[in-house]
């Protein structure tokens, strides 16, 4: 006759520890939507090679933009750079001035507005010191910024759904096991 010994406390959490480890992870990559992407890629103007990098969701658009000097000191030094947006249909939003970047000097960032999803073009414009303007445009699609708490809920059902079931199956097992072990400990005992 085999005798019934609970399971230790550490096999009892490790599915309290693998729920929580579940839910953080989930919610660590929530918060991250993707880092900005490169729409310019060294494109030449007097002095600089221009980068611009881009993340075009919905709302407030992040474009950074990346001045690369040639050679050892630039022609003509920046005074600003200005970035827009402008959608398909001819709307153009209002220009944003760009901000240094504390860390580099020759790295700006702006945030122009998208509103609505679909093509859009993306243009920097760039301030020289010797009074020229130099603009550059690349062609992005604006995404929408995130599947927001409806989505969430909507998206996460499933998950829920078959963890249930999940959970269902282990403890039907775990039941029938039990009236098992019931069972044959009374046919062992009626045989005695």
């Amino acid at each position: 006759m085999h005798a019934f010994h609970p399971p230790p406390k550490a096999s009892r959490l490790r599915p309290a520890v693998a729920a929580c480890l579940l839910v953080l992870g989930a919610l660590r990559a929530w918060a991250h939507l993707g880092p900005p992407f490169p729409i310019i890629v060294d494109r030449p103007i007097p002095g600089y090679n221009v980068n611009v990098l881009s993340n075009p969701d919905v709302g407030q658009a992040v474009v950074i933009v990346v001045l690369d000097p040639k050679g050892s000191s630039p022609a003509s030094p920046v005074n600003e750079v200005d970035v827009w947006s402008q959608a398909a249909a001819g709307r153009r939003t209002t220009a944003v001035r760009a901000d240094h970047s504390t860390h580099d000097p020759t790295q700006y960032a702006a945030s122009p507005f998208i509103d609505t999803v679909g093509p859009w073009t993306i243009g920097v414009d760039v301030h020289l010191a010797d009074g020229t303007l130099r603009t550059l445009t690349a062609g992005v699609h604006a995404t929408p910024p995130g599947v927001g708490p409806w989505g969430l809920l909507l998206f996460s059902a499933p998950i829920f759904l078959f963890g249930s079931l999940f959970v269902a199956v282990i403890v039907k097992r775990k039941r029938l096991r039990l009236s098992g072990r019931h069972s044959c400990a009374a046919s062992a005992a009626a045989k005695t």
